[in-house]
C-alpha cells in the first residue's frame, strides 16, 4: 500500500467514525424522546407499536402486525394479549375467512381517544424534515438510501431500491 493510499484509508476511517458518531448522537436524542413518551403512555414499546399501527387502520391480522413489526407471531400475539387485557384492543373473527382474527383498536379507544399514544418522536422528526428545503431533504433520503444499501451490503443483504 502506498502512502498515498494508507492516507485515503485513514481518512475513510476517520471520516467513517465522525458519521458513526453523528448517528450516535442522533439516537440518543430519538430514545431520549421515546422513553418520556412511553413513560407518558403507560405502555411498553411494543405496545405503542401496535396501537400506532392500528391507529392509522381500520384493523390488522396478527400476521400483518408481524410483518410490519418484523416481530414473530407469538410475539406480537403476547403484545395483544395484553392490550386485550387493557381493554385497548379487541379482537373478533375475520368477516370472510374464520381461521383469522381480525385486531382493532377498542371501540371506547376510538371513541374516546381513552389511550393516547402520542408519536412525538416521529411529529419531531417529520417537523425538523418539514423545517429543511426540498434540495435538503432531497439530500438526506439520497444520503440515507445509499448508506442503507452500505450496510446491506456489507451485511450480504438485499437492498431495496
Amino acid at each position: 500500500m502506498s502512502s498515498s493510499d494508507h492516507e485515503r484509508s485513514a481518512a475513510a476511517v476517520e471520516e467513517a467514525r465522525e458519521i458513526v458518531g453523528l448517528f450516535r448522537s442522533l439516537r440518543r436524542h430519538l430514545v431520549r424522546e421515546s422513553r418520556a413518551e412511553l413513560a407518558r403512555s403507560g405502555l411498553t414499546a411494543g405496545q405503542v407499536s401496535v396501537v400506532s399501527l392500528l391507529g392509522g387502520r381500520e384493523s390488522m391480522t396478527l400476521n400483518e402486525l408481524g410483518r410490519e413489526l418484523e416481530l414473530s407471531h407469538s410475539t406480537v400475539s403476547g403484545i395483544v394479549d395484553r392490550l386485550e387485557a387493557k381493554g385497548v384492543v379487541q379482537r373478533r373473527p375475520h368477516p370472510d375467512d374464520r381461521r383469522y382474527v381480525l385486531i382493532s383498536l377498542a371501540d371506547k379507544v376510538k371513541r374516546h381517544g381513552t389511550v393516547t399514544v402520542p408519536d412525538q418522536t416521529i411529529n419531531s422528526l417529520e417537523a425538523a424534515l418539514a423545517d429543511a428545503t426540498a434540495h435538503e431533504r432531497r439530500t438526506i433520503k439520497e444520503g440515507l438510501a445509499l448508506f442503507r444499501r452500505h450496510v446491506e451490503r456489507t451485511a450480504g443483504e438485499p437492498s431495496d431500491p
